[in-house]
């Protein structure tokens, strides 16, 4: 909006002008798409093709929609979030924050016990424990201080890089009683023989 109004041609997107140039409207569409997403300008390209007017008002619909079919994708979106085994856990939580926040500014109620509740319902298995502890809590926690735990959580179970060197580094070879030799037990002393 800002650099249509720079150039002069934000007049031309108001609602209650009936009537636009078609070179004026012509404009806006060239400079909208100069600045567009690859999505954005598909959006519009199959939608309102060469009429900057009705090419904004699609963008607009399109990301400040309130409508039910968006409204029902997020809740789609959230209700079906896994957290594989492989990812960590911020990647999970950024995902299930964008749908909770689009769903907010479309004006739907979600809770901190519903947010919860979704993200305990995509984690794997290895996280039952965790999810036994946040089901049985006497008092709710917020979604802070769900992200928090699961964090706190994620961290402390993950088998720590340091601790597998420091197992592997401190083996010494066995030592032969027999032969008082290194690299063998006794029952494989070739002395035995």
């Amino acid at each position: 909006m800002g650099h249509l109004n720079r150039l002069k041609l934000k007049a031309g997107l108001k609602k209650e002008d009936d009537e636009i140039d078609p070179q004026r409207n012509e404009d806006i569409f060239a400079e909208l798409i100069q600045v567009l997403d690859d999505r954005s300008l598909a959006l519009i390209m199959r939608n309102a093709k060469d009429d900057g007017r009705n090419a904004f008002k699609n963008l607009r619909e399109h990301y400040l929609s309130q409508g039910k079919p968006k409204i029902i994708a997020l809740y789609t979106e959230l209700f079906t979030l896994q957290k594989h085994e492989d990812k960590d856990f911020t990647g999970y939580v950024i995902r299930a924050e964008k749908a909770i926040v689009a769903l907010r500014n479309g004006g739907e109620r979600i809770s901190d016990a519903l947010a919860t509740a979704m993200l305990l319902k995509g984690l794997p298995p290895t996280f039952d424990t965790l999810k036994a502890i946040v089901t049985q809590r006497d008092t709710p926690q917020t979604l802070m201080e769900f992200k928090a735990s699961l964090r706190s959580y994620e961290e402390n179970t993950k088998p720590k890089m340091e601790d597998a060197i420091m197992k592997t580094s401190n083996k010494e070879p066995p030592t032969c009683f027999r032969c008082n030799k290194y690299g063998h037990f006794t029952k494989n002393c070739n002395k035995n023989r």
